[in-house]
C-alpha cells in the first residue's frame, strides 16, 4: 500500500450524515470487541463538541483502508494524533473480531492499551482482516499526511457548512 496517505475530514456538527455514519461503524466495531478489550468510547468525548473532525487512511487507489478511532475537537490535534501513532517504537496490538452480521469481520488496533485505529470496512474472513491490518498498520506509518483537512459536500447547503466547519476546526 505505498502512496497511501492520511486526511482529514471536518464536519460542522455531531449530525453531519459523514460524522453520523462513522459513529455508526464505530458504534459496531465497538460491539463487536470482547468484552476485555478497551472500549471506543472512553475517548468520545470530543464528540460532544462542535466542530469535529476524524482521519481516514487511503491506499493509492483512493480506497479508504482504515480510520480514526476517535473524534478531535481541533485540526491540530488530529494531525498531532496522527503523527505521534506514525512514530510510535512500540508494535501495534491488532484485535480481530466478528462483525455486525454472520460472515463479516473486523480489526482495530491498539496503542497504550487505547484502541487508536479500526478498519474501515467489514471483511469476509477472520485471516483476510488480519491480514489487512497488518498491511495497513504498515502503511500508516509510512503514509503521506496532509496539512489540511479535506472537505466534500453533495450540496450547496452542505459546502457552504462544511466551509464553516474547516475553518472553525
Amino acid at each position: 500500500m505505498s502512496g497511501s496517505s492520511v486526511l482529514f475530514m471536518a464536519f460542522p456538527a455531531r449530525d453531519a450524515p459523514g460524522l453520523v455514519a462513522w459513529t455508526r461503524f464505530r458504534e459496531l466495531i465497538s460491539s463487536g470487541m470482547s468484552a476485555s478489550d478497551p472500549t471506543l468510547n472512553d475517548r468520545a468525548g470530543a464528540l460532544n463538541t462542535s466542530p469535529l473532525g476524524i482521519w481516514r487512511m487511503l491506499a493509492s487507489n483512493n480506497r479508504e483502508v482504515a480510520r480514526s478511532a476517535i473524534a478531535y475537537p481541533s485540526f491540530e490535534s488530529a494531525r498531532r494524533g496522527v503523527l505521534e501513532l506514525q512514530q510510535l517504537d512500540e508494535a501495534f496490538d491488532i484485535r480481530t473480531f466478528h462483525g455486525p452480521s454472520s460472515g463479516t469481520h473486523g480489526w482495530a488496533a491498539l496503542a497504550g492499551g487505547r484502541v487508536v485505529l479500526t478498519c474501515a470496512r467489514w471483511y469476509e474472513t477472520a485471516s483476510i482482516s488480519l491480514e489487512v491490518s497488518a498491511s495497513s498498520i504498515a502503511a500508516f506509518r509510512t503514509a503521506t499526511v496532509t496539512e489540511s483537512p479535506w472537505q466534500t459536500a453533495a450540496t450547496a447547503r452542505e459546502a457552504r457548512e462544511a466551509r464553516v466547519a474547516v475553518q472553525a476546526w
